[in-house]
């Protein structure tokens, strides 16, 4: 549409000109300030590119920016690995700037290693041992280090878990599902009768489905197979699992199902299709 025979609506084509470079630095100066001031962090170059109409040109953008007496308060620092960040000066002085940069080099290195075990291990990242692997990730810092990595969008894949023992892991969404990694957390835990408890609630809730008792085979849940039937008899005994209920096929097998989210009945024919009715009416 236009008015007067120009270009109306967006700022980003004026008189057949590029985006006004104007806008773009008020939002770079506006992200920057923000995550200084109340967030008491510096600001990623990757945090700023989606506000650039050509992010391949963005040291120019800041180049022209940064000569502006606007916007003078508006610094770069590169950290030792490389990677460059704005801060505004009104807010952390150089040297204010260049411990962050340290701190920003340990929650990158946390998101690596945590990507790196999701990724090729397909395992958890346990909270309490990252710091043996990476200074600055110790007991008392890693807290603060959370804190920020879950508010920040180049982190947003990964997320933190914690299993029945109070053990914190993180994990990475791109190669783990959130089902997945709450199974490996409370394999972690070493307690099988907790572990058949919620995979049964969580299977009940979720699907809806009995649980077949051999699922439990599988080397990810880590339970010793041949001491089901002590564990069964644990869980359907124990009043902290009172809504935990067995059901014996007609071909033997046997399954378990949580009455807070089953329906007994339907529990019953379910488990009948899987073994027989699904064979019969293929």
């Amino acid at each position: 549409m236009e008015e007067n025979g120009k270009p109306s609506g967006s700022p980003q084509i004026i008189e057949g000109k590029k985006l006004d470079n104007e806008v773009i630095y008020v939002a770079i100066a506006d992200r920057v300030k923000n995550d200084s001031t109340n967030r008491g962090q510096l600001t990623s170059l990757e945090l700023i590119k989606p506000l650039m109409q050509d992010p391949g040109k963005i040291q120019s953008y800041l180049g022209e920016m940064m000569g502006n007496e606007v916007y003078k308060d508006i610094k770069l620092i590169t950290a030792a690995n490389g990677a460059t960040y704005l801060y505004s000066e009104k807010v952390f002085t150089r040297r204010d700037a260049e411990k962050l940069t340290l701190d920003e080099e340990v929650r990158s290195r946390i998101i690596n290693q945590v990507r790196e075990d999701s990724s090729k291990k397909e395992s958890l990242t346990p909270v309490n041992k990252l710091g043996a692997l990476i200074p600055g990730a110790e007991l008392d810092k890693i807290d603060s280090h959370l804190a920020l990595i879950s508010g920040d969008e180049r982190y947003k894949d990964v997320h933190i878990i914690t299993n029945r023992k109070g053990t914190r892991y993180l994990y990475s969404e791109k190669f783990l599902t959130c089902n997945y990694a709450e199974l490996l957390a409370r394999a972690e835990a070493n307690d099988p009768v907790a572990i058949i408890a919620d995979t049964v609630r969580d299977d009940s809730r979720i699907y809806p489905r009995p649980t077949n008792l051999d699922m439990f085979k599988a080397p990810v849940f880590k339970i010793d197979f041949d001491e089901m039937g002590r564990y069964t008899s644990e869980l359907t005994k124990s009043p902290e699992y009172n809504d935990i209920k067995l059901i014996k096929a007609s071909t033997g097998a046997i399954y378990l199902y949580s009455d807070l989210y089953f329906n007994p009945d339907l529990a019953k024919a379910t488990v009948e299709w899987e073994e027989v009715g699904r064979y019969e009416n293929p």
